[in-house]
């Protein structure tokens, strides 16, 4: 700001970003700090009552700045993170439930929900006939997205099904567009982001690496959904 010769704060951004001054998702550059913030808002007062202005009085600026200890004053007031009933509070309800609240859909129990629907209704095609996934398939990539950094696709699945179930890998899958030079195993299958975003905040983010392990085989162990006694799977 100084560099600039900028006055406040607001005309530095606005001389730095003068086609956007706010901040976009992924990109929080100009993010201020509130002091910097407190700083304009006194200057803008003193301005305005030199001005003329009614309403910058110093009883109303007192009100909005405090006393300068930056505890008083609103700008310096700040509400708690969403918790308890006010965090339930933003949840809908159910369409069929009608007095139960939807699962947020980066739950654990939603996520799941999803891949194994996904699981159930998968079709293979070998020599020419579709059918589902056996139990002993199914247990044995039970466990395969949440053992991915990523998202799990199609051709991983497959890879899964080869290696752990004994599968043959001379299949097709049902829904997939097959063409020339180009494979469509590649697509995801399924993705489950909440998972992995508090993978990557626990493991990555702050290296709690025992902290994950208990928490993920735990939600696992609780949500299995189908017996694993057929095969064995590493995790």
């Amino acid at each position: 700001m100084e560099q600039s010769g900028s006055r406040t704060i607001a005309e530095m951004v606005l001389r730095k970003f003068p086609e956007s001054q706010r901040n976009k998702q992924g990109d929080y550059s100009k993010s201020l700090p509130r002091k910097l913030l407190a700083k304009e808002l006194s200057e803008l007062f003193e301005c305005q009552r030199k001005m003329g202005n009614k309403h910058a009085s110093e009883e109303f600026e007192l009100t909005i700045l405090g006393a300068g200890d930056k505890k008083t004053g609103i700008l310096w007031k700040q509400e708690p993170s969403l918790s308890g009933e006010a965090l339930l509070n933003m949840l809908g309800h159910c369409t069929f439930e009608k007095r139960e609240k939807r699962a947020p859909k980066a739950s654990f129990s939603a996520e799941r929900h999803v891949w194994l629907t996904k699981l159930n209704n998968l079709r293979i095609i070998v020599h020419g006939k579709s059918r589902g996934l056996t139990d002993i398939e199914r247990n044995c990539v039970l466990h395969a997205p949440y053992e991915k950094k990523e998202k799990l696709t199609y051709k991983q699945l497959k890879l899964g099904l080869t290696k752990k179930a004994g599968t043959s890998d001379d299949f097709l899958f049902s829904g997939l567009r097959y063409e020339p030079e180009k494979n469509p195993e590649t697509a995801t299958l399924v993705e489950l982001s909440g998972w992995q975003e508090i993978r990557k905040a626990l493991v990555e983010g702050r290296e709690l690496v025992a902290e994950w392990q208990e928490i993920s085989q735990n939600a696992l162990l609780k949500g299995k959904g189908f017996s694993l006694r057929h095969c064995s799977y590493p995790g």
